[in-house]
């Protein structure tokens, strides 16, 4: 089947299957409808590989998203934490449940954020309201009072959980009341980790460059077989395929490589990177971006455009940029939006960024290819709190607005740098 969702044979398949579905969905018949299209990926950086791949070709009728793969919690995104700021505004106000007060007056704040930012993700602003829905609902019995401070923790709380299968379980329990009401197919990008629990339509697994096993402690070569230490890694790796494979509750493809081959019968796999397409991030990490960029003095007003101006997807470049620091020279490498540094890549220590590792090995200036995958925030606690686990210090880069403010604006990025 070849390497990647970027294979033109697995893309072609991919949107045979769209149509198919579409077929489907015509014919009126319930029990065949096709609402739910899931592409599961091994890794998170395959997930992101194929989505740059797919998006590019995706109908406007097709909801696509990422499930589960964004490297920090879904609180943090950009829509959600605003919502959460407003109950938290709401401090001990108490909620009123009896006549579904509380609830309108959500619906239509956040309806009205639908409206007054198109740049937003609209998907991630209904999840934000399915999760109020449920904390309503939570509590509808429960005699005591209870306050908007207590509902912003319970939604902060389930949208921090890794496993975002409850995140998602609870999207689904909601549909017939969800803002956004479209019969629309929905492509679900996500990693076998991301789905127990979970059941959707169509599934289609696809080939994987894993190493096999994860951890290699040894040299080894493609299809040795495997030792005594191996065999629980690939049995793993076995159930991992069979939890997949059981998401699928109508239709299912499977794609089945040499990786795929080689946990059947037992045998070793070693990860290989292909160069023709372009380079990228070896893990999706938030230690890759200088952390304090938008905290510092002379970026603070990025917060502000960033907030209003940038929208996932939107097309990125990495441009490496001269800087001088007592009479020494160097290099940053700055992420921008239509020529607007909103961010920077890390250069420094074990946390290095490899679009940095690989731009400096090759003397690159410019990397085009990328897009915004993720919009969110990162506070100042949590700045304090990765300076004492990390040994850094960003923190000391803070300026007092963005201190007073409690937070900056952080955008992370994939793709292919070119």
């Amino acid at each position: 089947a070849g390497n990647y969702v970027g294979n033109n044979i697995i893309q072609d398949d991919i949107f045979s299957l769209i149509n198919w579905a579409r077929e489907e969905n015509r014919t009126g018949i319930e029990h065949r409808h096709i609402s739910t299209i899931a592409i599961f990926f091994r890794k998170n950086n395959e997930v992101y590989r194929g989505y740059a791949q797919i998006k590019k070709r995706v109908d406007s009728d097709i909801r696509i998203r990422i499930q589960g793969a964004n490297n920090s919690e879904l609180w943090r995104e950009r829509e959600i934490f605003h919502v959460l700021q407003y109950l938290r505004g709401r401090g001990q106000q108490q909620i009123i449940i009896s006549d579904d007060t509380t609830q309108n007056e959500l619906k239509k704040y956040i309806a009205d954020l639908m409206q007054q930012h198109p740049k937003w993700d609209q998907e991630y602003l209904d999840i934000c309201y399915t999760l109020i829905l449920n904390y309503l609902d939570s509590i509808r019995s429960d005699e005591n009072s209870h306050t908007f401070t207590e509902m912003a923790d319970e939604v902060q709380d389930i949208a921090g959980r890794d496993d975002s299968g409850q995140i998602y379980k609870i999207y689904d329990r909601y549909k017939k009341e969800r803002l956004i009401q479209d019969d629309n197919i929905s492509l679900i990008l996500t990693t076998m980790h991301k789905v127990k629990g979970l059941e959707f339509d169509a599934v289609m697994t696809t080939p994987s460059t894993a190493s096999l096993p994860l951890v290699a402690h040894r040299k080894f070569n493609e299809g040795d077989p495997a030792m005594a230490d191996d065999r629980a890694d690939i049995d793993e790796e076995r159930r991992l395929l069979f939890v997949a494979y059981t998401r699928a509750k109508k239709y299912l493809h499977v794609y089945k490589w040499k990786r795929e081959k080689a946990i059947e019968k037992y045998r070793l796999f070693p990860t290989f990177e292909d160069s023709r397409l372009g380079v990228t991030e070896r893990e999706a990490s938030i230690g890759n971006y200088v952390l304090s960029y938008a905290a510092q003095p002379r970026n603070f007003q990025m917060n502000e455009y960033i907030r209003n101006n940038v929208k996932k997807d939107d097309p990125v470049e990495v441009v490496r940029v001269e800087r001088s620091y007592n009479g020494r020279y160097y290099y940053v490498y700055e992420i921008r939006h239509e020529n607007k540094a909103i961010g920077q890549l890390n250069s420094n220590g074990k946390k290095k960024s490899n679009l940095v590792i690989e731009a400096e090995k090759n003397g690159i200036s410019r990397l085009k290819g990328f897009f915004i995958s993720d919009v969110c925030v990162w506070t100042h606690q949590d700045s304090l709190d990765y300076d004492e686990k990390n040994d850094t210090t960003y923190t000391n880069n803070w300026c007092p607005q963005s201190i007073e403010q409690g937070y900056v604006m952080l955008v992370q990025i994939a793709g292919f740098g070119k």
